[in-house]
């Protein structure tokens, strides 16, 4: 409970993000989800759990055609909840990712120090 407790002032002094702001994004990202949950591919998915948001982008930008001229003909059923999804999961991996070193340096700083064990 006290590493928590540190772990949140960390980040709040070095202007990241509360834990308490991710999971409410996560949440809301659920939400985003399961309005598109009908139109995944099974590739969406894949993209999703290796928290691929480009590669996920890439798949939900084929679900459209374009004019010659540039202008969009037609979009795929889904797509608007897909696209929205695609933003929802951008926000919350970069929300995410942010911390992620300080936790690592909370981390590293609760291992006991290695003793060099050298003959001499």
């Amino acid at each position: 409970m006290k590493a928590n407790e540190w772990l949140e002032k960390i980040n709040i002094r070095l202007g990241l993000i509360p834990n308490k702001d991710i999971e409410d994004k996560r949440l809301e990202l659920v939400s985003y989800y399961r309005a598109c949950e009908s139109y995944l591919t099974n590739d969406m998915r894949i993209a999703i759990r290796n928290e691929d948001v480009k590669g996920f982008g890439v798949l939900v930008s084929r679900l459209t055609a374009s004019n010659p001229d540039g202008t969009v003909a037609r979009r795929d059923p889904g797509w608007e909840e897909l696209f929205d999804f695609e933003i929802k999961f951008g926000e919350y991996l970069e929300m995410k990712n942010k911390n992620v070193k300080t936790e690592d340096i909370i981390k590293e700083l609760e291992q006991p120090k290695r003793v060099s064990m050298r003959k001499r």
